[in-house]
C-alpha cells in the first residue's frame, strides 16, 4: 500500500521509494481509535478533537513508546527518510531544526507551523523563509506512516522524532521524545508568534528581550536560550534576516555582509562560516571573534547572564551537545492551547480543511520578511 501511494506521490517523493519498500515488510500495525475518551466533537467539527487544557489537567500520558503497539515501523521510517533527505540537501537538518523550535515556541509542539492557507504562521516575519523542503519530507513521511500503521501517528510526533533525527545526522547527541502528541487545528496568532520570538531584539532590548521571551515560554534558565542558540552552528541565513547587523559596518566581517548583501539582496550566508554543516561549540567561538552573522548572536555577549554561557559552552563542546539536546527535550513542556486532532490527510490541513478557531482576524496581518529566527 505503501508503494502505491509513494508512486503517485510528485517527483519530490520518488526519493522515498526505497524507505518506504523496506517499511513495508515490518509488521503491520493495527488501526486504533483515532483520540482518546475525553475528545471533543460537535456538528461544528466533523472530525474529532481534544481540548489541550482537559489533556494537561488529566495528567501526561505521553511516552517514548506510546506507538510502540500500533506503530510498530514508526522510528525507523522516520530515521530511514529523513537520512536519505540528509544525505541529498545537507541544509534539510538545519531546517527542521527551526521549524520544530518556531513550531513549539508559541502555542507549544503542535505542528500548527506547518498549517497552509491565509492565516498560516509562515506568514509572519520570525517565520520567513522556512525550508521547504524540510516541511514536506515531514508530509511525505506522513503518507508513509499512515499508510503502514493507519492514522494513529500526528504530525507533531513525526516532527519530532524528525527533528531528533537531523540533530544526530548533524553531529549532536539523540534525547528522548514523548510520544502521543495532537496536532493544533488552528495557527498560531501573528502576536503569539511576534511574542515569542521578538523579531528585532537588539531594539526590544537585546538579550533581556529573548530571555524574557524564553522564560515566558517555562524556559527560564539562561543556558537555554544559550544552548539553544547554538542551532546557529548549522543552517544559514538571508540577507533580510541579518540587515541591521551588516549595516554596522564597523569590522572586516559585518562590511563582508554588507557587500555581500549589496551585490546581490537574495544572498544567504552560513551562520557557522567555519564548520557549517556541523552542530558543535565552534558557534561560540565565533562570537568571541564577532563573527555572529545575527544580532541576536551577538547580543548573547552582552548581557552578563548569558555571556557567562557563551563562554561556559565555548570551553566545553561535549557539555554544549548534551545540554543542547536536554534543551531540545525541554521544549516539549511549552505548555500548549487550543484544540489538537491528528491530522488524516495532510500535514498541511486541517481534517475539517479549514482553522476551527484563532488565527485570523485584526490580530493576525502580514508582517512581511526577515526577523532574527531565519536561520
Amino acid at each position: 500500500m505503501a508503494r502505491s501511494i509513494v508512486r503517485n506521490r510528485a517527483a519530490s517523493v520518488a526519493a522515498l521509494l526505497f524507505f518506504s519498500a523496506l517499511a513495508v515488510v515490518l509488521p503491520a500495525a493495527r488501526s486504533i481509535s483515532l483520540l482518546p475518551h475525553n475528545a471533543h466533537s460537535d456538528s461544528s467539527l466533523p472530525w474529532p478533537t481534544v481540548n489541550f487544557a482537559d489533556l494537561a489537567a488529566a495528567g501526561d500520558n505521553h511516552s517514548t513508546d506510546y506507538h510502540a503497539a500500533t506503530c510498530p515501523s514508526l522510528e525507523f521510517v522516520v530515521q530511514a527518510n529523513v537520512d536519505n533527505a540528509v544525505n541529498v540537501d545537507a541544509s534539510i537538518a538545519a531546517g527542521l531544526i527551526r521549524i520544530y523550535f518556531n513550531d513549539c515556541f508559541p502555542q507549544g509542539c503542535d505542528a500548527s507551523l506547518l498549517l497552509k492557507g491565509p492565516h498560516s504562521e509562515e506568514r509572519y516575519e520570525a517565520n520567513a523563509f522556512l525550508n521547504q523542503k524540510s516541511m514536506q519530507l515531514i508530509e511525505d513521511i506522513r503518507i508513509i506512516v499512515h499508510a503502514q500503521c493507519g492514522a494513529t501517528v500526528s504530525c507533531a510526533d513525526i516532527l519530532a522524532l524528525a527533528v531528533r533525527r537531523a540533530v544526530v545526522r548533524a553531529g549532536g547527541v539523540t534525547f528522548p521524545i514523548r510520544l502521543g502528541r495532537y496536532d493544533n487545528v488552528a495557527p498560531a496568532t501573528r502576536r503569539d508568534v511576534s511574542s515569542a520570538i521578538p523579531s528585532s531584539p537588539r531594539a526590544a532590548g537585546g538579550a533581556a528581550a529573548l530571555l524574557a521571551a524564553f522564560a515566558s515560554r517555562g524556559l527560564a534558565d539562561p543556558s537555554d536560550l544559550v544552548a539553544l542558540s547554538g542551532a546557529h552552528s548549522i543552517g544559514k541565513a538571508h540577507c533580510a534576516s541579518f540587515a541591521d547587523r551588516a549595516a554596522e559596518y564597523d569590522t572586516d566581517f559585518t562590511r563582508k555582509l554588507f557587500r555581500d548583501c549589496r551585490s546581490d539582496a537574495y544572498t544567504v550566508e552560513d551562520l557557522d562560516h567555519v564548520t557549517p554543516r556541523e552542530l558543535d561549540n565552534q558557534y561560540y567561538k565565533n562570537l568571541y571573534k564577532g563573527e555572529g552573522v545575527l544580532s541576536s548572536d551577538m547580543a548573547l555577549l552582552s548581557n552578563p547572564l548569558t555571556a557567562m554561557w557563551v563562554k561556559y559552552y565555548n570551553e566545553h563542546p561535549r557539555e554544549f551537545l548534551d545540554d543542547f539536546s536536554a534543551k531540545m527535550d525541554k521544549l516539549y513542556n511549552v505548555p500548549k492551547t487550543g484544540f489538537g486532532e491528528i491530522r488524516r490527510f495532510s500535514c498541511f490541513r486541517t481534517n475539517n480543511g479549514r482553522f476551527i478557531n484563532g488565527g485570523g482576524g485584526d490580530d493576525d496581518v502580514d508582517q512581511g520578511e526577515g526577523g532574527v529566527a531565519s536561520a
